[in-house]
């Protein structure tokens, strides 16, 4: 409930904070796919909150804010919150669009924390 006297930008922002830091700690993971209930989870609760600040359907923000976003396995919905400027590129808040696939070059460096 905290997170309702944020702006919808804020909100959505910190969402995918939180669901990128995830998905950046479990991409060695063989069975990162199994994370689909996680994101189905947080944006479930994304859009609850954005509810209940409008005073809303979950169906009715999910209408307002779900766009299709470009990735280089193809195209994602992802929930995308806009905030246009004057004379500024406009604000870009999106949730979602990372893909759930194992990123087999990443690089770990197990050292040991004593010799």
């Amino acid at each position: 409930m905290e997170l309702t006297t944020e702006s919808d930008y804020a909100i959505v922002e910190k969402y995918q904070w939180k669901y990128r830091g995830l998905m950046q700690y479990y991409a060695l993971a063989i069975n990162i796919a199994r994370l689909q209930t996680l994101h189905w989870t947080m944006r479930l609760s994304l859009l609850k909150t954005l509810a209940s600040k409008h005073k809303a359907t979950v169906n009715q923000m999910a209408k307002k804010y779900q766009t299709d976003m470009e990735t280089p396995y193809g195209m994602m919905k992802c929930l995308e919150v806009r905030v246009e400027r004057d004379g500024k590129k406009p604000l870009i808040a999106q949730f979602g669009g990372i893909p759930w696939r194992r990123q087999g070059k990443a690089i770990l460096l197990d050292t040991p924390l004593y010799r």
